[in-house]
């Protein structure tokens, strides 16, 4: 079947549109509200439940788009999902449980904490089986409407003193978008499911499929939240936790229709109805936009960063000056891993991911002791994204598509 590109990107961008925005002004108002010490909270406490969520799922969700894209009949059985879904979202929401020392927080927000990454793991499994049968639609869908409900419920406290602990009210209405997405999405997503019949999933299948996107996926996910981690270990106060988070944050308004896209791309590439001039083609057009608008945001940083978020931010637009030239870059790793983990490749991927990692720590060491010490994680973030996009491409041109 021949794959409408332009109906994907379309109704990707659409959605995706909205979803950014709503992301977006999230930021904004947890900024605003939290102030720059608490929100360092807060970043970090996320940080931990997706680090714990992608090392604990030991690779299965991959394993489910990639499977679920191969079956026949577009369904899988509901009883195997189940199973393994179950299985592992428990073991990041102990994670948490265990890492009360580390998260700042009272007993009652690490409960909050242990609920939703539970329920975000279980999400995220669903939502894969849906992307992996082609039902990018729904994905899309339920993360606009998962990002639209988080701001419905925390805009309110721009305008209201409430005489109690706002972190707590935050991870309330985090929790509550959590839970709708989870229960909603298995609504929306109960077309995709058989339970008398479909395809049966096989763990020991599903995990040697998966072992080596796992180790890819785990270990790019450790250099993405690395940075905050690596701010709490060495003693930085959480405020620049936030400096860096509202600065990703910012710059996740162009980057974050790259990641979606190259997502609802795997299928096609999976079939093999994206050849590689076309996915050349969309990888050139795709660094030549981020590039573009990495150079505007470089050069309006300061503006922006202290009309959005305020003055006590505004150590922030340095950061984003400094991040702004990697994720110019970032659209050539992203579409190229894609490309390579749909075409049964995932093992050169797991290699450029270990290099990745050993480059990030061994840059933020040496401009740590040079003495760039609190910009020391920004400025490795940056160079090593530049050098991974470039080795990407490299093999992505190398690549023979037979």
């Amino acid at each position: 079947m021949k794959t409408n590109l332009i109906s994907i990107f379309f109704n990707t961008f659409i959605y995706r549109a909205f979803t950014i925005f709503f992301l977006f002004i999230n930021g904004v108002l947890l900024a605003r509200v939290l102030g720059p010490e608490v929100l360092g909270i807060y970043v970090f406490s996320i940080s931990l439940k997706r680090l714990f969520s992608v090392f604990l799922s030991f690779g299965t969700g991959i394993g489910l788009t990639y499977f679920s894209s191969k079956v026949e009949d577009r369904k899988i059985n509901l009883k195997s999902f189940l199973i393994i879904s179950l299985t592992f979202s428990i073991l990041p929401t102990f994670a948490i449980l265990c890492s009360y020392k580390f998260l700042s927080v009272n007993e009652f927000q690490l409960f909050l904490i242990a609920l939703s990454t539970f329920c975000f793991c279980l999400s995220e499994f669903n939502l894969k089986v849906a992307r992996g049968v082609g039902g990018y639609k729904i994905v899309n869908l339920l993360e606009l409407f998962s990002s639209f409900l988080f701001f419905v419920l925390i805009s309110p406290l721009l305008f209201v003193d409430l005489p109690v602990n706002l972190l707590s009210i935050i991870l309330i209405a985090l929790l509550s978008s959590e839970v709708f997405v989870l229960i909603f999405g298995f609504h929306k997503t109960r077309k995709f499911y058989s339970l008398p019949s479909g395809f049966v999933f096989s763990f020991g299948k599903l995990i040697n499929y998966s072992r080596w996107n796992y180790l890819s996926n785990a270990i790019n996910m450790s250099v993405n939240e690395l940075p905050v981690i690596i701010y709490r270990y060495l003693g930085f106060s959480t405020e620049f936790i936030s400096y860096l988070s509202r600065s990703q944050s910012l710059l996740n308004l162009p980057r974050g229709f790259f990641i979606p896209i190259s997502q609802n791309l795997f299928h096609s590439f999976s079939n093999g109805s994206v050849k590689k001039s076309k996915a050349y083609m969309i990888i050139i057009l795709s660094f030549c936009f981020s590039t573009l608008i990495s150079i505007i945001i470089y050069c309006l940083s300061d503006l922006l960063i202290m009309n959005i978020y305020g003055h006590e931010y505004i150590y922030a637009a340095i950061y984003v000056r400094l991040l702004s030239v990697g994720m110019a870059f970032l659209p050539v790793t992203l579409l190229v891993v894609t490309w390579l983990s749909a075409r049964g490749q995932p093992r050169i991927t797991t290699f450029v991911s270990i290099i990745n990692l050993l480059l990030f720590v061994s840059l933020t060491f040496i401009y740590y002791l040079v003495g760039y010490e609190d910009l020391s994680v920004v400025l490795a973030l940056s160079t090593q994204q530049v050098i991974t996009s470039v080795l990407y491409f490299i093999i992505f041109i190398r690549f023979n598509d037979t």
